[in-house]
């Protein structure tokens, strides 16, 4: 357990830093893209958003995918074990997602404040979540984004430790089939109206009206998934990545 913790506080040093500079550069970066247009819109703001869930989204599988190698190599030179660095891993990454969950959930509150301050009218944000799920309660939109994000984060580990194991190979394939993939969205509708996109819309439960309430057990259920795989992967990784 000792071992555990140590490892989870070096993981969590370095993932909290890198979070902390995403959401300062993050905003920053929308607020001087956006101020010129809400000043001198004449009180017409439009919806401003700053979307942060979704720059969130990217972050976190990157951050997971870009760190995987580095940790895992370095933890296993001082000592550790598979298990304890899957463990410790896994844990970083649930806190990591929580942490980017109340941000973004907070995030939506700021973007109403700034836009009644400069259009001078009381404004409340439509965010994607309600577009998706217009019968949902707002505060459904934390846990449904803190699940939507340890999905990702355990899906980036997945691709992490393949990457790790297979190198180019996987990088590759995986790349080639995401391709492949956008391309036959369009051209996936069957005689009996099975789509790719009816099947996300169903696995996200778009329709009904407890949607995200399920959709988040399907993110978690997915999770758990993408997460014995990882620990069946890396319970036989070597300390050394292969040459890519």
């Amino acid at each position: 357990m000792n071992r555990i913790s140590k490892c989870l506080r070096f993981q969590l040093k370095n993932m909290l830093k890198s979070t902390f500079w995403f959401v300062v550069i993050y905003s920053l970066v929308v607020f001087a893209l956006i101020s010129p247009v809400l000043l001198f819109s004449d009180g017409a703001a439009g919806s401003f958003n700053t979307s942060l869930y979704i720059g969130a989204a990217f972050f976190a599988f990157i951050y997971v995918i870009s760190d995987y190698r580095a940790s895992f190599n370095y933890l296993m030179i001082n000592g550790n074990t598979r298990r304890t660095i899957f463990l410790s891993t896994t844990a970083a990454n649930i806190i990591m997602s929580i942490v980017l969950a109340v941000l973004s959930f907070l995030y939506n509150f700021i973007d109403e404040f700034v836009l009644t301050k400069l259009s001078n009218s009381a404004h409340e944000n439509t965010s994607l979540f309600q577009l998706f799920y217009p019968n949902a309660v707002k505060a459904m939109e934390l846990p449904y984004m803190a699940a939507l994000f340890i999905l990702i984060t355990g899906f980036s580990m997945l691709y992490g430790a393949l990457a790790y194991k297979f190198g180019k190979y996987f990088i590759t394939i995986f790349w080639v089939g995401v391709g492949l993939m956008f391309a036959a969205i369009p051209l996936s509708s069957s005689a009996s109206g099975i789509s790719l996109l009816t099947l996300i819309g169903k696995f996200l439960w778009l329709n009904h009206p407890h949607g995200m309430l399920l959709a988040s057990v399907n993110f978690l259920i997915a999770a758990l998934v993408f997460n014995a795989a990882v620990y069946l992967i890396s319970s036989r990784q070597s300390q050394t990545a292969p040459v890519t």
